[in-house]
């Protein structure tokens, strides 16, 4: 039968031979590892659902109740129903009948809408974690199912009509639209499949290929379902119970597959077919992989029985639903609700060493030649051997081992010699003699120069030695002037009068002629190495640019410049301490890349980028520490390294040396739920979280905020940080918790920053950051509390303001009554006592003579009684309250006491505004203080002088009273006078003071009454 044209671009079928199972004992190919428990994602994936790979590395597939969203370390469930923290896609949580990716971001879905009892498919965005459109299918549809051509990665949906075998397909571009209609067989049980412009389905143990109008291409005898394989021209199907037939629709061939194996026989079982492996499952949980190559088949069921008895898994029915190719040689296993990754086995040190001694299996190498043969020498401390010419292993030479010694370093041929260190060994023969000059016990570097042999030991000394005459000559006697010892000799490749550069331990770079003197050095300082004990350890040149490994990474001299760098990179983070990479040699590749040799494995630097690239941890060649300068790439194309264990033969291009990746994968959140203590309820934000610019809004009442988000990374473990508003010193300790619940929110506007590292002690990071805004309460909002404090202000104000308007109201009526009764004493009493001293002074002239001295001191006594009640009346008259009053009041008093013709009175105001008011009673005690002391004077004093001050001093108002008089037996401080005085001072918080050392003073220092 000839194919038809519609499926020449079908799957080729792989061809399993007879299969058999691997023995027990023999190693398998694949570790097994459980990726998602049962337990943790209560999940069931249906067969017809294939995974679906976005964009950021995220594995979404379709389970009976969730469309799941994996990324390497947990799984995020979406659905239609708003749940707790899930948005659940069907009303009832039914999930989904099938699920086809239309491009790297957007996954089409299908799916029961329980509520209004009608099919409909959904656009989901995995971007934006949301439903982008939704249709509803037509009533008269039965069989729906969504696939995806495996050659063109293009997706359908195809629809069988109820009634009728008419079908429908329609190419899953955003629009929908229809491909073409053909007619479905009724009866299909398995879901039909497109292969571009071809139909294949099942029906009556056939499997049958419709083209665009329904026609028949091709019909094939099938038994129970049939399998697409996993990569482009390859097809599995059941033929019978022991058969399965092969399609190769390019070569037009249809081959039956015999199955002898008894496990197979009368059970069905499914097929995952990779260009070189074949996985095949059966409903019994048992798992084969068949490798096309070596024909073998090896048997991962009890490894994986193993991973279910040590996670206690729930025992379930569980099968093989899809076996997903991740990385280069990774599987991902997918079963119905649980993920296992099966990555190839670690590989050890022996898949490369080499061993090159029967003594020592694994002797510390220290350096690597080939002869013009190509045979391939290696030397160690004590030995050399040699690999001939067209085989895998070394054999030792046997080279004088009585004249060995620890420090062997160099090897090196010519065309007819080997030279080991210091001694030349015949190549034809091995017959041994020692290079002239040179020393018995002296580490050596050797460069050629066809038969020339350039030599530089340890002595600082370097030789040129022609090796078939053995001349040698001493062109440098001690180039150092103590021995320094050396680590690398190169020809200098620049056209400059230097023809050597030699790197040595103390003393830096040098650069020689061919006579042996030295035309540039660089030390250490100007290399950039200022650290005691950094020794420069190996040199490479490269357009123009002069490499140099250290003890601190690699460094480099660029064309044209007298200083060196070290170039960044070579510092990481380990256990909290900072790590340098050692660099021991430094091996050209091609493409512009340096394979290094450190104390600490293998690293691979780019010339062109910068970037540096390491092998994965574990690594068995990045543990290892190599020596100096013992690289070599041989005539056979391999590549040979020593190390202190040992020689490796390896193929760096093979290797999976990785650049670190400048960032790892987007950090994404998946959900922000947020509880509020009000109506005691949660909700979930989904809608844009990666892309959104404006804050969530959050209620005053809510008060828990719960954020799950992931880097995805299925071999990886991923760290996790945050801080509240990303502030220096704020971020929280690495975790691998992928998920923050923040208690107690902050109100106003807040940021949550995120981190995701692959190592936490790293300086690379992915950050993501969302902004929130929380109103406060009604009753913590500044406005309200600006009010509240505003009001309680208002109301302070009123209370201090009323105490204040009280107080000024009873001064003013206490001011009134002061003036009404200084008044009235002024015009009743005054006139009283005005009236008794004239009626007094108009008797005494018509009294007796015995009567007069009485009439007399009666008018005295009125006259003194009125002068009093004045007084009296003046302090009690409010309106006499300022300095002014009290100042001409004091000056009058002491003028009609002290008369002009007998005292010279001075007085004098300083510092005191005379217009401010005083307080009565300073008034009325500062007055009656000065009466008292001008009456001492006046009754007391012999002098004639007297000077009045009235000062004010800051705080303080000062008022002495200053005579000159020497007569101080009359006046007792213990007298009355001078008590009262002494009590009014008390009365202001005055501090009264009498001195008679000059004449007669009194001083009184109180407080200034403002």
């Amino acid at each position: 039968m000839r194919l038809s044209p519609y499926i020449l671009i079908l799957l080729v079928l792989s061809l399993i031979p007879e299969i058999a199972h691997a023995q027990n004992d023999e190693e398998l190919s694949y570790n097994i590892s459980l990726l998602s428990s049962p337990e943790d994602e209560g999940l069931w994936i249906v067969s017809s659902n294939p995974p679906h790979w976005d964009r950021h590395g995220f594995l979404w597939y379709a389970a009976q109740e969730n469309l799941i969203c994996f990324d390497g370390q947990r799984a995020t469930r979406y659905n239609f129903t708003a749940a707790g923290d899930t948005l659940q896609i069907n009303q009832d949580g039914y999930g989904f009948l099938s699920m086809a990716g239309l491009d790297s971001s957007r996954i089409w879905l299908i799916f029961f809408d329980n509520i209004n009892f009608h099919y409909k498919l959904c656009l989901w965005d995995t971007d934006r974690r949301q439903v982008m459109k939704e249709i509803r299918l037509e009533d008269k549809f039965a069989l729906l199912y969504l696939c995806q051509d495996i050659a063109t990665r293009k997706s359908y949906f195809i629809a069988r009509h109820r009634k009728s075998d008419l079908g429908h397909v329609y190419e899953m571009t955003e629009d929908t639209s229809l491909l073409f209609k053909t007619k479905l067989p009724v009866g299909s049980s398995s879901p039909p499949r497109v292969l571009q412009d071809t139909i294949w389905i099942f029906k009556d143990l056939s499997l049958i290929a419709l083209d665009r109008m329904g026609n028949e291409l091709m019909t094939l005898p099938a038994y129970g379902s049939f399998e697409l394989t996993n990569q482009p021209g390859l097809h599995i199907m059941r033929a019978s119970e022991e058969k399965s037939l092969s399609v190769d629709p390019i070569r037009q061939i249809v081959k039956p597959i015999e199955i002898k194996n008894a496990e197979f026989e009368g059970s069905s079982y499914n097929t995952f077919t990779f260009p070189q492996e074949v996985w095949l499952s059966d409903f019994k949980q048992r798992v084969w992989l068949y490798n096309s190559t070596t024909k073998t088949t090896e048997d991962y069921t009890s490894e994986l029985a193993e991973l279910n008895d040590r996670f206690d898994l729930k025992k379930r029915n569980e099968t093989l639903q899809q076996v997903i190719s991740y990385g280069a040689d990774s599987y991902i296993l997918v079963f119905n609700s649980t993920l296992y990754l099966a990555e190839p086995v670690a590989a050890s040190l022996d898949d490369w060493r080499v061993p090159v001694s029967q003594t020592e299996p694994y002797p510390s190498v220290r350096q690597i030649c080939e002869d013009s043969e190509g045979n391939v020498y290696v030397s160690y401390y004590t030995d050399v051997s040699v690999c001939e010419a067209g085989t895998e292993s070394f054999r030792s030479l046997r080279l004088n081992p009585q004249n060995t010694y620890n420090e062997a370093f160099s090897l090196s041929t010519s065309a007819t010699h080997l030279i080991w260190d210091n001694y030349r060994y015949r190549l034809s023969d091995l017959q041994l003699s020692r290079l002239p000059g040179s020393l018995k016990k002296s580490m050596s570097l050797h460069l050629h120069e066809k038969d020339t042999l350039w030599t530089y030991d340890r002595n600082a000394r370097i030789f040129k030695t022609q090796l078939e005459s053995m001349r040698d000559t001493i062109i440098q006697e001690a180039l150092f002037d103590k021995p320094i010892i050396g680590n690398a000799l190169i020809r200098n490749q620049d056209q400059s009068e230097s023809a050597f550069i030699l790197a040595t331990d103390l003393r830096g770079i040098h650069w020689l002629d061919r006579r042996g003197h030295m035309t540039k050095q660089m030390i250490r300082e100007d290399l950039g190495l200022t650290r005691k004990n950094t020794i420069v350890t190996s040199l490479h040149q490269a357009k123009g640019d002069l490499y140099y490994g250290t003890h601190f990474g690699l460094a480099v001299i660029r064309e044209g410049e007298n200083q060196g760098e070290l170039l960044p990179g070579f510092a990481r983070k380990q256990d909290g301490e900072d790590v340098h990479d050692a660099i021991y040699f430094i091996h050209p590749l091609a493409d512009s890349r340096l394979l290094l040799g450190t104390g600490q494995g293998l690293l691979i630097y780019r010339m062109d980028t910068g970037l540096i690239e390491r092998l994965p941890d574990g690594h068995p060649l990045s543990q290892v520490e190599y020596n100096r300068n013992a690289h070599f790439s041989a005539s056979d194309g391999h590549t040979y390294l020593g190390s202190v264990e040992g020689l490796f033969r390896i193929n760096p291009d093979i290797l999976p040396f990785a650049s670190p990746k400048e960032s790892i994968s987007d950090l994404f959140v998946h959900n922000v739920s947020i509880y509020n203590s009000k109506f005691d309820e949660y909700r979930s934000v989904f809608s844009d979280l990666m892309s959104r610019t404006e804050p969530i809004k959050l209620l005053p009442s809510d008060e828990l905020l719960t954020m799950r988000y992931s880097s995805p990374s299925i071999t990886d473990d991923r760290w996790y940080a945050y801080s509240l508003n990303g502030e220096e010193g704020s971020w929280s300790r690495y975790d691998t918790r992928s998920e923050l619940e923040l208690i107690s929110l902050p109100t106003g506007a807040f940021t949550v920053h995120l981190r995701a590292s692959a190592d936490p002690q790293g300086e690379q990071y992915a950050e993501h950051h969302i902004d929130f805004y929380r109103p406060a309460v009604w009753y913590h909002r500044r406005w309200v509390q600006a009010l509240g404090l505003l009001l309680a202000c208002g109301i302070v104000f009123g209370v201090f303001y009323a105490r204040f308007r009280a107080k000024v109201n009873k001064e003013k009526a206490l001011n009134q009554w002061r003036v009404k009764v200084s008044s009235d004493l002024h015009d009743d009493v005054g006139s009283i006592l005005s009236g008794l001293a004239m009626q007094s002074e108009i008797m005494s002239m018509t009294a007796k003579e015995e009567d007069k001295e009485s009439l007399a001191e009666m008018n005295e006594m009125s006259r003194d009684a009125m002068e009093r009640m004045r007084d009296t009346v003046w302090l009690i008259d409010s309106r006499k309250d300022k300095y002014e009053n009290l100042i001409d009041r004091m000056r009058a008093f002491a003028q009609k006491r002290l008369p002009e013709q007998r005292w010279a009175v001075d007085f004098q105001v300083t510092g005191i505004d005379s217009s401010k008011s005083m307080s009565p009673t300073l008034r009325q005690q500062l007055y009656l203080i000065h009466k008292e002391a001008i009456t001492n004077i006046q009754k007391h004093s012999d002098g004639n002088a007297v000077a009045i001050r009235l000062v004010a001093e800051g705080p303080r108002l000062s008022y002495t009273v200053h005579d000159n008089g020497s007569k101080h037996e009359l006046l007792s401080t213990d007298g009355l006078g001078i008590s009262n005085m002494r009590l009014r001072a008390e009365q202001i918080r005055g501090t009264l003071k009498i001195d008679r050392e000059d004449g007669y003073r009194i001083r009184l220092v109180m407080p200034l009454d403002e």
